[in-house]
């Protein structure tokens, strides 16, 4: 029996180098899965793509492990809230949620683009705003559990020159973690944040 056998989980960016390892781990533990992402590329600009989501979710069930894919842009409203709804229709009960999801759009400070610096913040921190939303209300509702894990970067704790929109972003990652902690431990929701050092994955290619 794995460490999360009987846990529900999402994924967000849960087709990335990151989030498909998540996924993949969760699953072998024994947790059902909802791997979510746009399935884009790493810069988010190719639009929704199912097959990268699907082919996560394919590797977990034939494995044995039980998992749903999910394609869609977290940083929508409507959409973090189909997740958790999603979660609950097919397993009941929604235990734990990844926020792994993100884009890069490098730049200097004084080259960037309005659209830059919006949509690097949009993806990472409304994505995890609006997903930690909908969950909270559940969780506030059973007042029982819940975990919230957000993988911020050293980007966001010590600043990268090529990278002011990834770094603000990561670093309100922070901001809204202590708050949730905060605001949410009286309903024993926990949440915590993990900032990975270099890391090789599509992602972290585009650096080169």
């Amino acid at each position: 029996m794995g460490y999360l056998e009987g846990k529900t989980a999402i994924v967000t960016g849960g087709a990335g180098g990151i989030g498909s390892q998540i996924c993949k781990v969760y699953a072998e533990q024994g947790a059902k899965v909802l791997v979510a992402d746009t399935g884009s590329d790493v810069e988010g600009r190719a639009g929704l793509d199912s097959s990268r989501v699907s082919q996560v979710v394919d590797e977990i069930t034939a494995n044995g492990g039980t998992a749903l894919a999910s394609v869609g842009d977290i940083a929508e409203m409507d959409y973090a809230e189909s997740l958790v709804k999603k979660t609950l229709e097919e397993w009941g009960h929604l235990d734990i949620v990844v926020c792994a999801h993100g884009i890069l759009r490098e730049r200097m400070i004084f080259n960037m683009t309005e659209e830059e610096w919006d949509e690097v913040v949009r993806i990472h921190l409304k994505g995890c705003f609006t997903i930690t939303k909908f969950a909270s209300i559940y969780w506030r509702q059973i007042r029982n559990s819940g975990r919230l894990i957000y993988f911020t970067s050293d980007a966001g704790l010590r600043g990268s020159p090529g990278q002011p929109n990834y770094a603000a972003a990561h670093a309100g990652k922070l901001g809204l973690m202590r708050s949730n902690a905060r605001a949410l431990a009286k309903y024993g929701v926990t949440c915590n944040a993990i900032a990975p050092g270099f890391i090789e994955t599509e992602m972290t290619a585009k650096l080169d």
